[in-house]
């Protein structure tokens, strides 16, 4: 099993902390233990790179994000905060970790990477989820239904409004 010396935590993005967060790095001595990537445009094919994908956020809404981290098959770990609950649905509710909680993120990062295994069964369900509920036969699918109820509702609307002959 991997341990915890192995680990590279790969920070992607730009933001107001990134200075306290780099001398936090140096102050602890982990800056071989910690990539700080920036802020990049091609971080799908950085993605075949990682064993999981996390995001500590405080406050979320859809986030493409994790779509795109899920849809490359990573195991996701993820604070459950805005719409990650429902982005992950009930078969990876075991992914969720309640917001400030390092240690229950620590846990989830430790299941998570137990095992080869694991990992690719808890990524494979993280892809299919997203092609079910997120792919294009999906979408295709919702707006076809708002479609039919509309066009249902205006056929109804438009019979009841007619005048009778």
């Amino acid at each position: 099993a991997p341990s915890g010396r192995d680990a590279v935590l790969v920070i992607g993005g730009e933001g107001s902390a990134r200075e306290a967060l780099q001398r936090q790095i140096d102050e602890l001595g982990i800056r071989e233990r910690i990539r700080l990537l920036g802020w990049r445009n091609d971080i799908h094919d950085l993605l075949s790179a990682f064993s999981l994908f996390t995001m500590t956020s405080r406050s979320e809404g859809t986030s493409i994000s994790l779509l795109e981290a899920m849809s490359a098959g990573l195991p996701p770990v993820v604070t459950d905060v805005g719409g990650n609950s429902s982005v992950l649905g009930a078969g990876l509710a075991h992914c969720l970790v309640p917001f400030g909680d390092p240690a229950a993120m620590a846990d989830a990062w430790t299941r998570t990477l137990a095992t080869e295994e694991s990992r690719r069964m808890i990524g494979d369900l993280a892809r299919r989820r997203v092609v079910d509920a997120f792919g294009v036969d999906a979408a295709v699918k919702a707006y076809e239904r708002l479609y039919l109820r509309y066009a249902a509702s205006y056929r109804a609307d438009e019979l009841l409004a007619a005048p009778s002959t």
